[in-house]
Formats: structure tokens, C-alpha cells, sequence
């Protein structure tokens, strides 16, 4: 059998497939990779999420309960395990006979509170922490406590603000006592009040000062206090007895009034310079 020749033209077209892939503006034969030399990218790590952790509530302040202060009277008032009668509030730079506690402070004034108990038990009524408030909300722990068992009546001392004159006197059962009508002046403008004062009461004008006061006590003896105390104060008499002059020509009287029964209304006058 004869083999038959590729005609021209069938000839031509196998060498044009051929020559297609080589020349100029061609596309460039694929580069085979070897598998076993190619190192793979490492996968892109995946990002840690720190949670946001969510914003605490604040929990509402609950307000501060208001005290309710019991007005004092002559009758005895309840306070806790306690029923008491406050008998006097005396306020001034001199304490209660002298004694002040140790912890004033030049500038301040020393309140004395006397009350008598009426219920409970004596002996923790002179242990408990009690504590004033002025009436600008100033607080002032008891400095000194006296006792006096003869008469179930316990004397709290406390050092307080120079200009304070209103008080609440309280107690750890949440109880408070406005004794500020009871306030009266231990010692005016250097000069003594006589122990057992009340009613207090000040005036000024352009050429002086004075303060009255009501006390239970007889004429006499309020003559003979302010005759014994007012020279210890470098008060010199007069002699009538009632007119006292100092070194450096200040000037200051005392005058009762009875009203009998035995009660009597003192004024104390002293000049201004």
C-alpha cells in the first residue's frame, strides 16, 4: 500500500500551529512549580476580641434621714431607753464652776446641759456618747460628763463655736432635743452669770450694754454672789455696793428686782468705753 504525501496546503497549516507559540507578542509557556520545594504562606492569625466589660450601675445614695428634734419642756421627754428633764443650758467661756473639758480650743465657748432622769437606768445614762449640733449643722462631742448620783442628774460639757447660741443635744438612739430655749450665759462680757439663770436675754445701745435674767433666789443672795465674785474679776466696789469700777475706767452695776415667791430678775449694766 502506498503512503499518500501531506499536500501543501495540509503542510502549511502544521508548521503555522507550531510557529504560533514562538513567536514575538506570543503569551510565554506556563512555568511548572515543584510541589515539593514550595513554601506555603501561614495562614494570617486570627485576631483576639477583648470583650468591653460593661459599665457598672452606680447604685443610688440613699438620703440622710432627717432628724426630728423634740422640742424641750418642763415635762420629761423620751430619748431611747431614757426619760429625761433637762433642767439647765448655760453657755460661756467659764464652764460649769470653772471646769472646762480639755479639749477647747481658744475662741470657743463651753455649753453645760443638766438634765435629771426621770426613767432608765442611771448608771448607762452617764455612758453614753452624746453630741451637740449648732444651728449651722457644726457638730461637738461631750468633753466632759459629770454625774451626780444623790440627785439622778448627769452634766454634759462641750466645747463649741464662739457664735453658736442654738443647740440640738443628741443621742446614739437617733433621738435629738432642741435645748436652745433653755440657753442662757455662764459668763457676759467677762462678768459671771449666777448658777440657776434663765430667760436670758441682751440688749445694746449706743452708750451700753445689758443682759437680764430671771433666777429662783432670794434678793440677798444674789447680792451677795455678785459682791463675792465681781471683785475676784478685778472689779472694784463703790460704796453702794452694786456700782463697780475696773482700772482703766470701765464701769458696770447690777440691779434686782423681787418678784416674790422667790424669783427675782437681774440686770447687769456695763458701760461701753
Amino acid at each position: 500500500m502506498k503512503s499518500r504525501k501531506p499536500t501543501p496546503v495540509v503542510f502549511a497549516m502544521l508548521v503555522g500551529l507550531v510557529l504560533s507559540g514562538c513567536g514575538p507578542g506570543s503569551s510565554p509557556a506556563p512555568t511548572l512549580i515543584d510541589a515539593s520545594t514550595a513554601t506555603a504562606s501561614p495562614p494570617a492569625a486570627t485576631p483576639t476580641i477583648t470583650p468591653i466589660p460593661a459599665t457598672p450601675t452606680a447604685s443610688p445614695i440613699p438620703p440622710t434621714p432627717t432628724t426630728t428634734a423634740i422640742p424641750v419642756s418642763s415635762e420629761p421627754v423620751p430619748v431611747g431607753d431614757f426619760s429625761l428633764k433637762v433642767a439647765s443650758v448655760t453657755l460661756g467661756t467659764s464652764g460649769y464652776n470653772g471646769l472646762v473639758p480639755a479639749n477647747a480650743t481658744p475662741g470657743q465657748n463651753v455649753l453645760s446641759i443638766e438634765a435629771a432622769l426621770a426613767a432608765g437606768d442611771f448608771a448607762d445614762l452617764g455612758k453614753i456618747p452624746v453630741w451637740v449640733t449648732d444651728e449651722g449643722g457644726n457638730r461637738a462631742d461631750v468633753g466632759v460628763t459629770l454625774t451626780i448620783d444623790s440627785k439622778k442628774t448627769v452634766i454634759w460639757l462641750f466645747p463649741v463655736g464662739g457664735k453658736a447660741t442654738s443647740f440640738l443635744l443628741h443621742f446614739p438612739s437617733g433621738a435629738a432635743v432642741d435645748v436652745s430655749s433653755l440657753v442662757t450665759l455662764s459668763d457676759w462680757r467677762g462678768i459671771l452669770i449666777m448658777p440657776g439663770a434663765k430667760n436670758g436675754e441682751q440688749h445694746e445701745d449706743a452708750q451700753s450694754y445689758t443682759y437680764f435674767f430671771d433666777i429662783s433666789a432670794s434678793a440677798t443672795s444674789i447680792k451677795q454672789y455678785y459682791q463675792h465674785t465681781l471683785p475676784k474679776l478685778g472689779w472694784s466696789p463703790l460704796p453702794d455696793f452694786r456700782t463697780y469700777v475696773m482700772a482703766g475706767g470701765a464701769y458696770m452695776s447690777f440691779d434686782v428686782t423681787d418678784y416674790g415667791a422667790g424669783t427675782c430678775r437681774v440686770m447687769l449694766y456695763l458701760a461701753k468705753p
